[in-house]
C-alpha cells in the first residue's frame, strides 16, 4: 500500500494532493515499520548488508557525506541492542497531528462506531 502511494504521488500533478499522497505512505510505512511483526536482524546480519550494499544502494549516502564507514566500525564494535522498540502507534501519529485528526474525524463519522477502534488497515 505505501509504494503503491509513493507511486502514485510520483505521477500526481505537484500541490496538495501530491504532498498528501507522499505524507500518507510515510505514515503507513513508518506504521508498518514500528508495529508489523518484522523480526529484528541480527548483528552479523546488520553488518553484512551495510558491507554488501556500501557500494550500491548506500553509495549515495556515502557521495553526500554519510559515514558508511564510520558505522560499520560502530556496528562491529557496539553490543547488540538490548530490545527492539519503537514509539506506540499514538505517539507515532501524535506527530502528524493532521493525520491524527482526520483519523478522528473519519472514526467519528462511522455509524455505531466506537472511539479508539479506528485502524489504518482494513483487512
Amino acid at each position: 500500500m505505501a509504494r503503491y502511494l509513493k507511486a502514485l504521488a510520483a505521477e500526481t500533478r505537484s500541490g496538495p494532493l501530491r504532498a498528501l499522497l507522499t505524507r500518507l505512505a510515510e505514515v503507513i510505512w513508518g506504521t508498518l515499520l514500528r508495529h508489523a511483526p518484522f523480526a529484528i536482524a541480527r548483528k552479523p546480519t546488520a553488518i553484512e548488508f551495510v558491507e554488501a550494499h556500501a557500494d550500491t544502494y548506500l553509495a549515495g549516502l556515502q557521495a553526500a557525506g554519510f559515514d558508511i564507514e564510520g558505522v560499520l566500525e560502530y556496528l562491529r564494535n557496539s553490543p547488540p541492542p538490548a530490545r527492539h522498540a519503537g514509539p506506540s502507534l499514538s505517539a507515532h501519529l501524535s506527530v502528524h497531528s493532521d493525520v491524527t485528526a482526520r483519523l478522528r474525524r473519519w472514526e467519528r463519522s462511522k455509524p455505531g462506531s466506537k472511539p479508539g477502534t479506528a485502524t489504518l488497515f482494513r483487512s
